[in-house]
């Protein structure tokens, strides 16, 4: 495996903010006995920390390892943060995927298998690009096209998704907008679930009930979108379970064995490969 970090604006000029977007990459080796020319998936991680601060550890490293023995490519992205606001954290995410594109063939990555995955604020990060991947503000700023930083499906955990006050994570929504103005349209802007469309990206879904952070409303309304414009999409929603569940194991959480969420990786995995191989 190869391990390094990436400056994002030593790479992106562009970004115009005053902290330091970094990208951590851990890049799969090919074995030459199965095949040392083989193209590999890659999935770009994003953590959660209602976009106040970044939980890398947790909701980062340990995740990218689950992937990486799965033969996936791993990156993990500690984007800006509050004051920080959007469109700033939406241009790092989408630098992010052209970075691990433009250099796809060094790495042997499939430039068609890049998964974006996001986990609470993270995972409205993560459905943020997934929704306004062709936004004219992120082409412009980063002088790309489209099809450069589309990802080609998602990967959700306990998502913030609506602005919605009765089921919205408030902070987060105000953290990510810049404002408290329940009725500015920035705000509104938020309710990701309102800009689903038919070019959104296949989408696996988890979530639980117990959720007393982030309600399950907020998958459910995300899953609600994307029937209703007929964008593929797998979703689990456990019965138990705490918010920021991640791995669901010992590696990110204080439990000595699998939670009841555990699974949702393996079905994950299984989810782009029907995708992909079916």
């Amino acid at each position: 495996m190869e391990f390094f970090k990436v400056n994002l604006k030593k790479e992106f000029p562009c970004l115009k903010t005053t902290q330091e977007p970094e990208l951590t990459c851990y890049i799969n080796d090919n074995y030459k006995e199965v095949n040392k020319d083989r193209l590999n998936p890659c999935i770009l991680i994003i953590p959660g920390g209602a976009y106040a601060n970044v939980s890398m550890q947790r909701e980062g490293e340990s995740m990218a390892f689950k992937y990486l023995s799965k033969g996936f490519s791993a990156f993990v992205l500690n984007y800006s943060v509050h004051p920080e606001k959007y469109p700033q954290q939406l241009i790092e995410a989408a630098a992010a995927i052209k970075f691990i594109r433009n250099n796809a063939k060094k790495w042997n990555i499939d430039i068609n298998k890049v998964v974006v995955n996001g986990y609470s604020a993270g995972g409205h990060l993560a459905a943020s690009l997934g929704v306004w991947w062709n936004d004219e503000c992120v082409l412009d700023t980063l002088k790309t096209k489209a099809e450069d930083i589309r990802p080609d499906a998602l990967i959700l955990g306990y998502p913030v998704i609506s602005a919605d006050e009765n089921i919205s994570h408030r902070g987060s929504i105000i953290n990510v907008s810049g404002t408290n103005d329940v009725n500015s349209p920035v705000y509104k802007k938020m309710s990701l679930e309102n800009s689903v469309n038919e070019s959104t990206p296949p989408t696996f879904l988890w979530h639980t009930v117990e959720d007393a952070v982030v309600p399950v409303q907020n998958s459910l309304k995300f899953a609600n979108a994307l029937t209703n414009n007929k964008v593929l999409f797998e979703m689990h929603i456990y019965p138990y379970g705490q918010h920021g569940l991640a791995t669901s194991d010992y590696a990110s959480n204080d439990i000595t064995n699998d939670h009841y969420t555990a699974p949702w990786i393996s079905e994950s995995i299984k989810f782009l490969y029907s995708i992909w191989y079916k």
